[in-house]
């Protein structure tokens, strides 16, 4: 089982979160639960969690900042928001300190449990990933970097950084390569070019932003770092057979 920490002011509500829901079926254990976010700090430096699960509006330290904390001293724990607030500031903020999810109250349990098990397969991925890297000492790179090493960090660096304009030559500088090299090397390993994998990680977020109908669209846009409107819905047809205004439509949240 993997460890979730959850931070929320209320009481009813983070008990109802502890024992209303099944984790067990998404692959988690609830092992703290915190009133406030320097609590859930407070516990985090501590001992080791998976995944923490933060309400937005906390006394001392709220959610948001407790992500971007967590996300400079903590990546690899991955971030879970529960907000009633349909806020497109709140959004944009958290996707910038890292977040993997933003789920809007009231949410079904269900609805979580689908969250927490992406998250789990996410963890899962990385951790085999990982463990693959350091199999096979063999695949070295240039100056003794692995290949291995070299893919999980460029990868690692368009998850946090897909929102922003991100070229080829910025992912070369990062990892201090030729471009010529890293593409080549990217294609080699992923069996996709940079560009298109780029692609994808944003329209996988788009996806995600859409089915709220309090972001329009164009911000949606720009909060996967397309910042021409009419090439964000070309390319979301294009890898979708969709138009995003179809997918919102399709898929978009009701309110009960």
């Amino acid at each position: 089982m993997y460890k979730l920490l959850i931070a929320e002011d209320e009481k009813i509500i983070r008990n109802g979160l502890a024992k209303g829901i099944e984790w067990e079926r998404a692959g988690f254990e609830v092992v703290f639960l915190a009133e406030n976010g320097q609590k859930a700090i407070d516990y985090i430096r501590k001992n080791p969690v998976d995944a923490v699960m933060l309400d937005i509006r906390m006394p001392v330290l709220d959610g948001l900042q407790v992500a971007e904390i967590l996300s400079k001293e903590y990546p690899d724990i991955k971030i879970v928001i529960l907000s009633g607030y349909a806020s497109f500031s709140y959004a944009q903020q958290a996707i910038r300190c890292g977040v993997s999810e933003y789920l809007l109250k009231p949410v079904k349990n269900d609805d979580i449990l689908a969250t927490m098990s992406r998250i789990r397969q996410k963890i899962e991925q990385e951790r085999s990933e990982a463990e693959s890297f350091s199999s096979e000492p063999e695949l070295l790179a240039v100056k003794g970097i692995k290949i291995a090493g070299i893919i999980l960090r460029a990868k690692n660096y368009i998850d946090k950084n897909y929102m922003h304009a991100l070229s080829l030559t910025d992912m070369s500088d990062y990892l201090q390569m030729n471009d010529t090299y890293f593409s080549m090397l990217f294609k080699s390993e992923m069996g996709i070019t940079f560009k298109d994998y780029l692609t994808a990680v944003r329209i996988t977020k788009a996806k995600s932003l859409l089915v709220n109908e309090e972001i329009k669209i164009n911000k949606v846009a720009e909060m996967v770092g397309y910042g021409d409107y009419r090439s964000f819905c070309k390319i979301f047809r294009r890898e979708t057979g969709s138009s995003p205004s179809e997918y919102r439509e399709k898929y978009r949240v009701i309110p009960e």
